[in-house]
């Protein structure tokens, strides 16, 4: 998990939940949604709704802004 905080930075790791940190960092990875699912024991619905929340909180709409918020924290 420390990996996890360590490369989502500084301001992702304060607002993102753990799972939501996991997440994200195999959404930036270029995983889709159901080879998040597979990889985490997940449904596919949990996996959505965990991206919505996280591309909520970091304020992006799509994975490029994503990995761009990522690598500017």
């Amino acid at each position: 998990m420390a990996r996890d905080r360590a490369s989502l930075g500084t301001a992702a790791h304060v607002v993102l939940s753990p799972r939501e940190l996991e997440v994200a960092r195999l959404l930036e990875g270029g995983l889709s949604r159901p080879d998040i699912a597979r990889q985490l024991g997940l449904s596919a619905h949990t996996v959505a709704s965990v991206s919505k929340s996280i591309y909520r909180k970091l304020g992006v709409r799509n994975r490029a802004q994503l990995a761009a918020r990522v690598r500017m924290a």
